[in-house]
C-alpha cells in the first residue's frame, strides 16, 4: 500500500471517530432514550400490549411535545389502540382515546373519520336500547365531527344508512329515524331521501313523506317511478278529509265518511279475525294494526293495482271496502292482510313471497275455501312445481292463470308443512327465519332438509292428495 492510500485511509478513520464523539456530545440524552420509546412502543403495539405502548408514548410526547415525529406516533397509537378496544367491544373507551387523538389534531382525516363512526355506533347502540336522547346526543357529535371531512360524511352516512335499514326490517321505528335524519344531514342522496318519505308514508305521516319524495325527485326528475309515489301519495292526503277514524283494542281503522255501517258488527269481525290468527300464529301486536278501507275506484286508481288484487299490506292493511260486514270475502280479505302482517313482524320481514302468501291463504280459507282448481290440474298432469316458480307467478299480476297458480301452490305447500310438522313446526320455521335471515338456512336447521328435498315431499304430499280414490 503507497503512503498517499495509507493517510487517506487514516483521514476516513480518524474523521469518523471525531463526527461520532461530537454527534454524542451535543445530541442530548434524552433523545435517545425517546426514540427508544417509541421502537419499543412500536413491538408492544405488534405484541398487542397496546396500554403499554401508550405509556410509553405518553413519555416520549410530554419529554418533547415539539416533536412532530413523536406526536404523529402518538396519534397512531392511540387509533391503533381504540380499533383494538372497539373490536373487543369496548366502545365507550375506544371513544375516549379517539377524544384525546382528535383533541391533538382535530383535521386529521383518520382521527374524524374514526372518532365519527364510533359515536355513530354509540347512537345506534342507544337508540336501540331506548335511550333516543343519549342517541341525539352522540348524532350531533357525529354530524360536527364528520362535517370537517368529505370523506368521513360518505362513509359515515352509508353506515347509518344501512343502520336504518336493519332497523326497518326490525320494525325499530325510533332507530330508523334518528338513523335516516341523521345520514341525511351528512349526506341528502336519493335514496335517503326515497326512505325517509317511506318511513312517513308506513306511519301515516303523509306530509312528511311527500316532502322527502318531493325532495328526491329534485334530485332525479327523471325517475318515473319516484314521480308515482309523489301523485299517490298527493291523492291519499286529498283522499283523508273524505275519511273518518276509528279504534278497536286490535285495530286503528278508517273508513269513508259517507259510508253508514254498523260498527259493532265490524268491530266483531275485526276482533275475530285478530284472536284466530293470533292463536295460529301465537302472537298478538300489542299496539292496534292500521287498517284502511278504499272504493274500488280509489284502490285501483292511488295504488294502480289490477287483476285478482283486492287488498295489500305496507305497514297498513288496505282493502276495498265491501259494505255487507256479514259476506264472508270481507272477513277473509282482512284475514289474509292482517296475516301479512303477522307475518312480516314475526320473520323481520324475511319471509320468501310464497310463505307468506300461503299462510295468509291459509288464514283466508277458514271464511272462504281455498281454490284448488288450477294446482290439480298441474299435479295430476304429472308436472313437478317448485318454490322459486311460486315467487315468480306473484309478480305476474297480468297473468291471472300464472298468479292463481302461484296463490294455490302457496297454500298448498304451507298446508303440507302444518300436516307434517303442525302449527309448531310452522312457528318455529318462521322464529329461525327471523334468526337465520333466510328461509333455506331455516329450513336446514329445522326439520333437517334442503330446500329440494322439501320440494319433493311436497310434491309427493300434492300428488297423494290429488290422486287418492275419491
Amino acid at each position: 500500500m503507497n503512503g498517499k492510500i495509507k493517510n487517506l485511509i487514516i483521514g476516513i478513520i480518524v474523521a469518523g471517530v471525531i463526527g461520532a464523539i461530537l454527534y454524542y456530545l451535543v445530541t442530548p440524552d434524552k433523545k435517545i432514550g425517546l426514540y427508544q420509546h417509541i421502537r419499543k412502543a412500536g413491538t408492544y403495539i405488534n405484541e398487542g400490549k397496546y396500554e403499554k405502548a401508550i405509556f410509553l408514548l405518553h413519555k416520549a410526547y410530554e419529554e418533547a411535545p415539539e416533536s412532530e415525529r413523536i406526536r404523529k406516533e402518538l396519534l397512531a397509537g392511540y387509533v391503533r389502540y381504540a380499533r383494538h378496544l372497539n373490536k373487543e367491544g369496548e366502545l365507550n373507551e375506544a371513544i375516549d382515546y379517539m377524544d384525546m387523538a382528535y383533541e391533538m389534531d382535530p383535521e386529521s382525516e383518520l382521527v374524524i373519520h374514526d372518532l365519527a363512526y364510533y359515536y355513530a355506533k354509540k347512537a345506534v347502540k342507544e337508540a336501540e336500547v331506548g335511550s333516543p336522547v343519549m342517541a341525539i346526543v352522540a348524532l350531533q357529535k357525529v354530524t360536527d365531527i364528520a362535517v370537517k371531512s368529505k370523506k368521513a360524511r360518505r362513509s359515515i352516512a352509508n353506515y347509518l344508512y344501512n343502520q336504518a335499514v336493519d332497523a326497518y326490517k326490525r320494525k325499530d321505528g325510533t332507530t330508523v329515524l334518528l338513523c335516516l335524519n341523521a345520514s341525511y344531514v351528512l349526506r341528502p342522496r336519493f335514496i335517503t331521501l326515497d326512505f325517509l318519505g317511506e318511513y312517513y308514508y308506513s306511519i301515516r305521516q303523509l306530509g312528511d313523506a311527500l316532502f322527502y319524495w318531493q325532495k328526491a325527485l329534485e334530485i332525479k326528475p327523471e325517475d318515473e317511478a319516484m314521480r308515482q309515489k309523489v301523485e299517490k301519495v298527493q291523492k291519499e292526503i286529498k283522499l283523508e278529509d273524505k275519511m273518518w277514524e276509528f279504534e278497536t283494542p286490535y285495530f286503528e281503522a278508517k273508513l269513508y265518511k259517507e259510508y253508514s255501517v254498523d260498527i259493532g258488527l265490524l268491530r266483531d269481525v275485526l276482533r275475530k279475525v285478530y284472536k284466530d290468527v293470533g292463536k295460529d300464529l301465537e302472537y298478538y301486536p300489542p299496539e292496534g294494526t292500521q287498517i284502511m278501507f278504499y272504493t274500488e275506484e280509489d284502490f285501483r286508481g292511488i295504488f294502480k293495482k289490477s287483476g285478482i288484487v283486492r287488498g295489500f299490506y305496507d305497514g297498513t292493511i288496505r282493502l276495498i271496502f265491501i259494505p255487507d260486514f256479514r259476506d264472508p270475502s270481507f272477513a277473509a280479505f282482512i284475514a289474509h292482510e292482517y296475516t301479512h302482517a303477522i307475518v312480516s313482524i314475526l320473520t323481520n320481514n324475511n319471509a320468501p313471497p310464497w310463505l307468506q302468501e300461503g299462510i295468509a291463504v291459509y288464514e283466508q280459507s277458514k271464511y272462504i275455501p281455498a281454490n284448488e282448481k288450477l294446482l290439480k290440474e298441474v299435479v295430476t298432469s304429472g308436472k313437478k312445481l317448485t318454490l322459486k316458480e311460486l315467487d315468480a307467478g306473484f309478480r305476474m299480476m297480468e297473468h291471472q292463470g300464472i298468479v292463481g297458480l302461484s296463490y294455490e301452490g302457496a297454500y298448498s305447500a304451507v298446508e303440507f308443512i302444518i300436516d307434517k310438522w303442525g302449527w309448531g313446526g310452522l312457528r318455529r320455521l318462521l322464529s329461525r327465519i327471523k334468526e337465520e335471515g333466510h328461509f333455506a338456512n331455516a329450513l336446514d336447521e329445522e326439520y333437517y332438509i334442503s330446500v329440494s328435498t322439501f320440494e319433493e315431499m311436497w310434491n309427493e304430499y300434492l300428488k297423494k292428495k290429488f290422486t287418492r280414490p275419491s
